[in-house]
């Protein structure tokens, strides 16, 4: 310790988490790692040995993390912990494993790109003025698609139309909704008690981010970065 001089434990972040959540990014990145979090998902607590020094230091947290695929792509005909390089005994601590794809789609990617890049360059605020416009057309195209199949749904269910198993695909559609709709908040539902970030704090936020961080993308690096 700082005091006598001698080894101390400093807590981790699993320990430090304890009776809350502990939220891990990159989770792919840090393999080295996976082996410790075994006992402390497992177990809730963590045991050391270090220097004469033993411990058991409590680590009931929820573990919430979030990973990339190897290659940054994802491999439909991979199992998840290939596509993650994560041992089955890990994946299996999760309760919950959810896979988000990305689906190619270049007008959009090539108007979010443009959204995105518009700021840091020459020009940004017309930019991202032009940009926004374009990316919130395009979404409200996109809406208006699901809201069309939605409605075919509907319809066909209601006047009886041919079921899919009829049609060979063995699968049912009639409740069928776009993961879009599904993450969209019914703030006069089901959502009413949701509790965003408190106003203070983004504003706090948004202004240190305006005063003090004035990154700016030359033309051929924007070109570089939206063509990848």
């Amino acid at each position: 310790g700082p005091v006598s001089g001698g080894y101390a434990f400093e807590a981790g972040a699993m320990v430090l988490s304890d009776g809350g959540v502990c939220c891990v990014d990159e989770f792919d990145k840090m393999p080295n790692e996976h082996t410790a979090l075994l006992e402390a998902m497992e177990q809730q607590s963590v045991s050391m040995a270090k220097a004469g020094l033993t411990a058991t230091l409590p680590a009931r947290a929820a573990v919430l993390a979030a990973a990339n695929p190897v290659a940054g792509v994802y491999n439909r005909s991979k199992t998840v912990h290939e596509n993650l390089k994560m041992s089955p005994a890990l994946l299996s601590r999760f309760d919950l494993c959810f896979i988000l794809l990305d689906t190619p789609d270049e007008e959009l990617d090539d108007k979010l790109s443009r959204h995105v890049l518009a700021p840091h360059g020459t020009g940004g605020t017309l930019r991202l003025t032009e940009a926004r416009q374009h990316l919130l057309a395009h979404r409200a195209h996109s809406d208006s698609e699901d809201d069309d199949e939605e409605s075919r749904v509907k319809r066909r269910n209601a006047g009886g139309g041919a079921s899919q198993s009829q049609r060979g695909s063995g699968v049912d559609d009639s409740n069928r909704v776009s993961l879009k709709r599904h993450l969209r908040l019914d703030v006069n539902g089901t959502d009413e008690e949701f509790a965003p970030l408190p106003r203070g704090l983004m504003r706090k936020y948004i202004a240190y981010a305006m005063a003090y961080c004035h990154p700016k993308l030359t033309p051929p690096a924007a070109k570089v970065l939206q063509a990848y």
